[in-house]
Order: C-alpha cells, then structure tokens, then sequence
C-alpha cells in the first residue's frame, strides 16, 4: 500500500494562503480522548521553501483521516542544523484562555446543549451535534470561576458524555465553523479491526492505576443534599445504602476485590443533583466508574489502518503465556507519525474482559473469516477492475476496427470517382488537343505581334529610365537643398531668444532664455548648455547705447561708477549714511544738493533718539557746530543747545571773530579720543579758588570743544581757569589769543586774555570782575587748525 503524506498548507492568522511543504519529518501528532485535544510536533529543514513561513500564530491546516485539522504554531525552535522545531496547537486549545465567573444552577433542569452553550459563548465556538438531546436535563450549578474548557469538561462529566471538538473548511481553506458535538461516546465499535500479538502488534505494555480505585462513595448534592436519611438497595441487590449511613456502596466490586481491609470509601460532589433520587442515580453511575481498576495498554503497531479514530473500541487478542491478553478496548490516545505509518503507536484503555464463554478460538475465527471476506472483497474488486480493463480495451480495439472500416469504404468510394473522372478527363483532353491546335496557330501570330510591340515598349521603357535617373539625381540635389534650408532654419530657430517668466518647458541645446522680472522687464539672461540652465553675466562695457529717451524706471540700489558730462536737473539730491562710534552711540550722515546750495549734517545720537552732537557744513552757513544736552531736540533751532554752543558762520552770523595766523607744527596730528580732558570751574570767595574737575571733552575727529564759566566773588583784579587739554591737542609752544569781550552776567562786558600753553593748560586772564559775577565762555579748538574762538 502506498502512503499519501499529508500536505501541510500553511496560513496567517487571516487565513491568507501563504504555502505548502511537504518535507517536514519526525513528526507526531498526539490525541487524547481524555481532552480530545490533538498538539501536532515536526521538523522542517532549513533549506525548505516554506521554513520562513514558520512563525508564531500562523496556521497549519491539512486533511487526515478524511478529517480536517486545523493547528496553530505555538513555538517555533531553531536545532543546531538549522532546522525548525514547530509545535501546533488544535484550536480547541483556544478555549483554555479566559475565565467565567462562578454561577448558580438555574430555575428549572436544563440540557447538557444549554450548558455548554453558557460556557462557549463569545468564544467563536458553537453547539454542533447533540446526540443525547432533552433526554437528559440537569440543574448545575459552579461554584468556582473557571475557564471555558474546564467548565465544558465539568458538564461532560456530570451528563455522562463526551466532547468532539469539530473544524470545518472550504475548499480553499477557510475556517467556515468551529463546532462542540456532544455524543454519547466517541468512536465506533470497530469488529472489523483485531490487534493481534505477532501480527499487527509488536509490543503490549499493560497499566493498572488503583489510585482512583472506590468500592463506596460518600455523596453530596445541591444544598446540602446527601444519602443519610435513605435506606436504599438497587434491584440486583449490588448498590446499597443503608439508614444512616452517607454513602453508596458496590457490594459485587468490593467482594472481587477481596482485600480483606472492608470497603475503600472515597467522596463525590454533585452539584446538579436537587434531590436524594437524582443523588443515588449520579453516585452509581460515578461507582460503575471507579470500582474497577484503570487499565491502560501502551501498544506499538506494526500497522494501524488511517482510519482508526479516537475513542474506537478494538480487540486485544494474544497466546502469549506471559502476558496473556484478551480484551475489548478503547483507543484513548493515538500518536501518529504522520510521515512515517511505522512509528505510530496508540495507547488502550476502558478494557473489558471477555466474557468466561466466549472462546478465544472463535474470536480468531471470526477474525479469519473477516480476513477472508475481506480478500475475497479483494479479489472481486481486483477482478471486477481487471474485467473493466479488458472491457475498455475491447471498447478501444472494435472502435478502432469500426473507424478503419469507414476508411477503407471511404477510399473505395473516392477510388470509383477517379476512374470515373480519368475516363471524363480523356474524352476532354481529346476533343481540346484538337482545340489547342487551332489555338496554338493563332497564338504563334499573337506571339509574332507581341514581340514587335515588346520591342517598341523596350525602347519606351529604356527612355523612360533615362528619364527617370536624370529626375532622380534632380530629386536628390533638391533634397539636399532641403535638408540645408531645414537645418538653417532649425539653427535659426534655435538662436530665437524665449522671453518668459517661467523657466520654458522643452527646451533645446544652445536655447536663450530672457528671464522677465514681469512680462515687460527683463531680469536676466540664461543659455541652456549641457542639459542645465547657466546664467550669463551681463558686461556693461559691452553695452553701446547711443542715448537714452524718455526713460522712467525705479532702478533700486544702483552701484555708481562714473558719471561724465551728465546734467542732472530735478529735485533735492539726498544720500544718507549710517555708522557709530566706539561707544555704540549712532551716526548719521545726510549729504543734500538743491537749489539751495549743498551741506552736510552729520548728528550723534544718545540711546537712538536724543541728538547730542550736530555739526553741519553748508554752502551757504559755511560751518556751524552745536553740543547739547537738552532732552529733545528742537528742528526749529538745531544749534541752540542747553550749554554754550560755538558757530562759525561768517555769512549768517552778526558775532565778530578772531582768526589768528599760528604758523606751522604748532599742533600734534594724532588720532580722535574719546571722552578724554578735565573741566575746572573758578569761584573766587574772598580771595579763594574752587575747581571743579570734567571740563572739557575731546571727540572724534580731531575737534576738541571747551565750554564753561568763571564764578567770581569780591573785588579782585584778574583771576583763572585752567583746564588741561589731552597730549595729542598740545601747542608746540604757548599760543596766546589776545584779549576778547567776555560777557558777564553781573556788571557789563568785561575783558579776558585766553593762554594755549604747551603744558595743556589753557589760562583765562580776566581784567574787570565784579563780586559775585558769572563768566561763562566757549571754546573752538580744531586739532588740525585753530579757525576761530567763539565767546558768549
């Protein structure tokens, strides 16, 4: 017999196919009647196609014992050959997870389907076959949370059935119902399958398990409910319990056993029995159970028939004087290998004796008469396919005999017609010979005349070609010349400029392109070279522009280089000029040309919005310089500050000035300072003098500006303010202005002597000072000439 290995097709977990092997080995696929639960093991090799889809969740589904399984990768272990390890799960392993809650028994008795429908709800599992119905109903109740199996195992018990866990698949594999049978018994009583020592069994390893072993049972149902009170003994007399007595007792078990030790007494619970009778019924059913000892059989097959299902009872024959075993059994676990029938094994349980008179030699018998049967079914069914056989081949050969017939008339028939048309086809041949002849004469003068006019269509035909050589070589001369005109023109169109302000689309080597700031203005020029666009300078020497007419354009910032022979004519010309000093304080320089003249302001600013310093070059005021201090600054009056100013301004100013003439190196040239000098004042008390230090300021740019007062007090003749001037602002030699009108406050214009010396000091003389009389002065110094002192 050939064995078909299974094919495994392996899926994810949303049933997509994603392949199939079958080159897994070591494989076992174990299933339990006692969970009826099946865990599916097996080795892939590393090189196997289908080794990648080895992953956890995905399922292997195949067909078996024209059953569909369905498992669910679990563990996936790589060995050291880098193979894979793989064990599955059935689905039914599903129902493991989750709990549910403990529960009470209902109103009224219920069916088993009603209960396992309470366990198995919104699991995906449903009620599929029930085969005991509402024949049986009950009143359970769970006193402790569980899980969905363990609850469906407790039901089972308590009714007296088994479980199917039951999968079903279309024909592309998916998943169309997950069902829970519920059947009186597993498997079929199978008298056609005897496992016989030396024949199909190799080995039998028997079990007895005495550790459940109860000859009596003390019962307790719902509420409290137990067997005290009743005096009960069954119709055969085996089953008894007396009053006042908790428990059933099985007087036939306990007789067999003869342990001389009395009853062996164990406990039942019955939570669905509501009544004493419902109580004894449950307690005999669970003695029949436990009163004989568990025996199992571990037997190794030489050959197990595929079809051998959990739960199948079989029969247990061998002679053997050492172990000898005749009994029924039930299949109660299978490992099956599933690549290999030869390592299948299977355990047996729930034996039963043979009865005393039944006699071993009739059971083989029996055994042999099925065998024969079974040969003889053999037979025919090898008779009746080999009958089959030679029929069809019979078929074949009078079908090909029939068809080779119809040829053969076929050929006789188209033979007839032949001669028939042969002597047809003579009798024309004749009559057109004479035809022919006829013909042929009259042909032999056609043929004379189509000469002639062939050779005349040769001639025709020969001043044709010249014809047509001469108009070829014509042709081509013309096309070169096309082909010339279409290039100039193609080059001509190529050196057309694009004006655009988008970058054109398509375009071709060696395309200019006028990028347009608008569609009016031209930005800047670009030539496509190499597949890219690159920007062209614009030389502006290159530039020949005769004049310009009527030009009106905002040219932005415009970088001026020369500008000849050009008339501006227009309105103010003002260029402005921002900097700051070393203090951080702001500069701005306005230069402005008009009708008016042209000048240049250049203010310091404190904190950005106070000016402190302006000084202005005009051509009309020539030169006037402030210092101020007032907290804003009056437009109207730009050069009156809050201290002494000094202004040179011999057009505009009605003040006289004294411009001396110091001749050279009197000065040191020396870069600006800033915030540089000392300022003393003078007050003269009685005779005395009092100084107070920050006179004078040196800023950049060579200026140095000097302003102050003299306090004086009493009758005194003369009297000084010396202020000590920065190094680089010292005289060669003493510089002495001569005497000046300082105006007073108190008493009138009085007379001053002003003394430069080389020391820095700087000596005010005053002739005439009244008591308690106010001097003020200011001073112009200018580090590269001395222009003119100014006095207020």
């Amino acid at each position: 017999m050939v064995y078909n290995k299974p094919q495994f097709i392996i899926q994810d977990p949303n049933q997509t196919v994603l392949g199939s092997t079958a080159n897994y080995y070591d494989s076992t696929l174990t299933w339990s009647l006692s969970t009826n639960f099946a865990i599916l093991t097996f080795t892939l090799p590393a090189n196997d196609d289908a080794s990648g889809l080895m992953l956890n969740n995905n399922y292997i589904t195949f067909v078996y014992q024209n059953r569909s399984w369905r498992f669910q990768i679990v563990t996936v272990e790589v060995g050291d050959d880098g193979s894979f390890n793989v064990t599955a799960n059935a689905l039914a392993l599903q129902l493991i997870d989750g709990q549910i809650a403990a529960a009470g028994a209902p109103a009224d008795p219920q069916t088993a389907s009603y209960y396992v429908g309470q366990a198995i709800a919104n699991t995906g599992w449903k009620v599929g076959r029930d085969e005991i119905g509402n024949s049986t109903v009950k009143k359970i109740s769970f006193s402790d949370a569980s899980s969905p199996i363990a609850r469906l195992y407790s039901i089972a018990d308590t009714f007296g059935v088994e479980l199917d866990f039951r999968t079903e698949l279309d024909n592309h594999y998916n998943l169309t119902g997950k069902y829970v049978d519920i059947v009186s018994s597993l498997g079929t009583e199978r008298h056609d399958i005897m496992l016989g020592w030396g024949e199909n069994v190799t080995s039998i390893e028997r079990t007895i398990d005495t550790s459940s072993l109860a000859t009596a049972l003390i019962a307790t149902g719902a509420s409290g409910i137990n067997l005290t009170s009743l005096d009960y003994t069954s119709s055969d007399g085996r089953y008894k319990s007396p009053a006042g007595v908790s428990y059933m007792m099985d007087t036939v078990a306990n007789q067999q056993l003869q342990n001389g030790a009395g009853y062996i007494i164990g406990t039942y619970e019955d939570d669905g029995a509501t009544s004493q009778q419902q109580l004894v019924t449950d307690t005999i059913a669970q003695l029949q159970k436990l009163s004989t000892p568990s025996v199992t059989f571990d037997t190794k097959l030489a050959y197990l028939p595929d079809d051998v299902m959990i739960g199948d009872t079989l029969y247990l024959i061998s002679n053997d004087p050492n172990n000898i075993v005749r009994d029924s059994t039930r299949v109660v676990e299978l490992d099956i290998c599933l690549d290999n029938p030869a390592k299948t094994s299977a355990k047996f349980g729930d034996y039963k004796t043979l009865d005393i008179g039944t006699n071993l030699d009739d059971i083989v018998q029996l055994k042999k008469q099925v065998s024969q049967a079974q040969t003889t079914a053999s037979n025919a069914q090898s008779t009746a396919e080999s009958a089959e056989t030679a029929a069809n081949t019979a078929q074949t050969m009078a079908n090909t005999a029939q068809s080779t017939a119809q040829t053969a008339n076929s050929n006789a028939e188209s033979a007839q017609n032949a001669a028939n048309s042969a002597q047809s086809t003579a009798q024309t041949a004749n009559s057109a010979a004479e035809s022919a002849k006829t013909t042929a004469n009259t042909a032999n003068s056609m043929a004379q005349t189509a000469n002639n006019t062939a050779q005349t269509a040769q001639t025709t035909a020969n001043t044709a070609n010249s014809t047509a050589q001469t108009a070829n070589i014509t042709a081509q001369a013309a096309q070169k010349a096309v082909n010339g005109a279409s290039t100039i023109a193609n080059n001509a169109l190529a050196l057309i400029p694009v004006i655009s302000t988008t970058v054109p689309s398509s375009p071709h080597e060696g395309l200019i392109w006028f990028e347009g700031a608008d569609s009016t203005h031209i930005k800047q020029v670009h030539q496509y070279t190499g597949g890219k666009w690159v920007t062209n300078a614009i030389n502006p020497t290159a530039l020949n522009i005769s004049s310009l007419s009527a030009l009106s354009a905002n040219l932005g910032n415009v970088t001026a280089g020369s500008l000849n022979a050009v008339n501006i004519t227009g309105s103010d010309i003002t260029n402005v000029s921002s900097s700051s000093d070393s203090d951080g304080n702001p500069i701005t320089t306005t230069q402005t040309q008009n009708s008016d003249g042209y000048s240049i302001v250049t203010d310091r600013w404190n904190n950005g919005n106070e000016i402190i310093q302006r000084t202005d070059i005009t051509s009309l005021g020539l030169f006037k310089m402030m210092w101020n201090y007032k907290s804003s600054y009056d437009s109207d009056n730009p050069y009156t500050g809050a201290q002494a100013n000094a202004v040179i301004d011999p057009v505009n100013s009605s003040m006289s000035f004294y411009t001396p003439s110091l001749g050279d190196n009197y000065l040191n040239i020396q870069d600006a300072i800033y915030n540089v000098g000392d300022q003393t004042s003078c007050a003269w008390s009685d005779g005395m003098s009092v100084y107070n230090n920050k006179f004078s300021i040196v800023r950049k740019g060579h200026f140095v500006f000097v302003s102050g007062y003299v306090h004086t007090a009493g009758s005194v003749s003369a009297g000084s303010n010396i202020v000590s001037l920065p190094s680089w602002a010292l005289p060669v030699t003493d510089l002495v202005v001569p005497a000046t009108t300082v105006n007073s406050n108190v008493g009138g214009a009085s007379s001053a002597n002003l003394l430069l010396q080389t020391g820095g000091f700087l000596t005010i003389n005053s002739g005439t000072v009244y008591k308690w009389g106010y001097l003020s002065f200011s001073i112009s110094y200018a580090a590269t000439d001395v222009t003119s002192f100014m006095n207020d």
